[in-house]
Order: structure tokens, then C-alpha cells, then sequence
């Protein structure tokens, strides 16, 4: 192939040169430059942006390990000092992105939850084609996988933190609010997911879709669940009065699933519903 991406030295733009020729004109500022420099230029920006550095793929695999041991200050702080080195490594944005949502802490009256962090990741990755294409589909795969756990770890630790009855209704708001946003990464990552691989699925990433899927509509139902507080009649009086709340966009959150559970079945049809 004779047509090929040269860096121009002048203003520093990619641009495509015929490799045959000595010399080149930038169609970008219209300086002319040797056509072997510019080809070099290029060669040399693409090897810095994607180089692996020893001492951060050090990092980088300490992180991994203390990731799958669970200790995820000790892997967020080695993905951190890893990305020191060169911030534009893919495997390194979301593994930090994903050890972030693991430090969420959730209590009964509120939740710090760091999945707004794990969505970002995804979206600079997923969205930039030099740093996806670092990516291959196993890496893809594992990542997906990894994010569902995470998701439904948060949720069920949200889930079981809910006391029926409980007087205060930020018990209720915080189970809400994590759920709500479990649902949310899991709709940004389905929808990268699924653009990914359009009708060229293999077994393992048809059963992420579905797993994806599953997980979404549990999370909808339960976003739709009848909880109950109370409100006391007086101090440490003992007696209250126990009311029943459904969450406030309910018919909204009611189609959000109909419509998910009937695409669900549309690629699955052994699909199950959660209810």
C-alpha cells in the first residue's frame, strides 16, 4: 500500500502521503517536508502513545493482582501511580475506573458511590478508537464481566442495608439512589457492548448481553418495590406509624422495564423476566 499516515514537522498534523515520493507538501499548513521524516514522525508519536513502560506494567500487573484479591485501595492506588506513566493506556482507564465503584461506601442513611467513575472510564475508552483498539475482545469481554459483578455487588449491598420500617426515609432514598445508578452503568455498557460486536456475538459475549440484561431488569424491579418507613409519634416513644412509598417515577420505571424485558425476549427467547 503507497498511501500511508505521515506527522507533518511544521504544524504537527497527521496527514496521507504517498511513501513512494521523496518529498511531501501538509495539506494542513502547506509547509513541504521530506516525505521518510514525516513517516518517521509518525511511527515515533503512535510507539510513544502506545510504549509500555517496565516499571508501569509493574504497577499495572500489582494492581491487577491486589484487584482479584480484593484489596482494592492497595489496586487503585498501583493503577493511579501506573497512569503517572502514561495516562492514555486502555487496560489501566478501566481497571482504575472499576476498582473505583469497589470503593463506594454505602451506609443506612447515605451512599458515596463512585460508579460515576467507573462510567467515565468506560466512556473514554469506548468512545476513543486509539484507545480501544489497544483492546482485544477477551480484554473486552473480561472488563464487561467484571462490571456486571461490581454492579450487582453494589446493589445487593445497598439492598441488604434496607430496613423495613426504618424511621428515617434516607434508608429508602439510599437504596434508590445505588440502584439507580447500578442500572445506569449497566445501560452505558450494554449499549457500547452491543454496537461492539452487531450480529457477531460468540457464545460468551451473547451470555454477557443476557446476563446484562437480567441484572437490569432485577435492578428495575426492585426499583419498583413497596418499601416501608415509619414515622414516630414521639421521642424514643416506641409507636409510629408505619407508611408505605413507591418510588416516585414509578409508571416511568414500569415501561423502562416492559420495554426491556420484550427486547430481552426478542434475542433470548428463554429470557426470564425478574420480578
Amino acid at each position: 500500500m503507497n498511501i500511508v499516515n505521515a506527522k507533518c514537522p511544521a504544524c504537527g498534523k497527521v496527514i496521507s502521503v504517498d511513501c513512494r515520493k521523496d518529498a511531501s507538501i501538509c495539506k494542513e499548513c502547506g509547509e513541504p517536508f521530506i516525505t521518510a521524516k514525516g513517516i518517521e514522525e509518525y511511527n515515533k508519536s503512535i510507539n510513544t502513545e502506545n510504549n509500555i513502560d517496565p516499571h508501569m506494567k509493574t504497577l499495572f500487573d500489582l494492581g491487577v493482582q491486589a484487584f482479584y484479591g480484593k484489596n482494592y485501595n492497595e489496586a487503585y492506588s498501583y493503577f493511579l501511580s501506573a497512569s503517572q506513566f502514561n495516562s492514555r493506556q486502555a487496560q489501566i482507564i478501566l481497571y482504575k475506573g472499576l476498582t473505583a465503584g469497589y470503593l463506594s461506601k454505602l451506609d443506612q442513611r447515605a451512599c458515596y458511590l463512585r460508579l460515576a467513575e467507573t462510567r467515565a472510564a468506560i466512556d473514554i475508552v469506548f468512545k476513543n478508537n486509539n484507545l480501544f483498539s489497544q483492546l482485544d475482545k477477551q480484554t473486552i469481554n473480561q472488563f464487561v464481566y467484571q462490571t456486571i459483578l461490581l454492579v450487582n455487588v453494589v446493589c445487593n449491598s445497598a439492598q441488604n442495608l434496607y430496613v423495613p420500617g426504618y424511621r428515617e426515609m434516607d434508608n429508602i432514598k439510599m437504596v434508590w439512589t445505588t440502584l439507580e445508578e447500578g442500572y445506569d452503568t449497566l445501560t452505558l455498557l450494554g449499549s457500547y457492548f452491543r454496537a461492539i460486536f452487531p450480529g457477531e456475538c460468540t457464545a460468551e459475549q451473547k451470555e454477557l448481553i443476557k446476563t446484562t440484561y437480567s441484572l437490569s431488569s432485577s435492578i428495575l424491579a426492585r426499583l419498583m418495590d413497596e418499601r416501608i418507613y415509619s414515622v414516630d409519634w414521639g421521642w424514643r416513644s416506641g409507636l409510629g406509624q408505619r407508611n408505605k412509598i413507591r418510588h416516585p417515577n414509578y409508571k416511568e420505571l414500569l415501561s423502562i422495564k416492559n420495554t426491556l424485558d420484550a427486547d430481552a425476549k426478542r434475542y433470548f427467547p428463554d429470557f426470564i423476566p425478574k420480578s
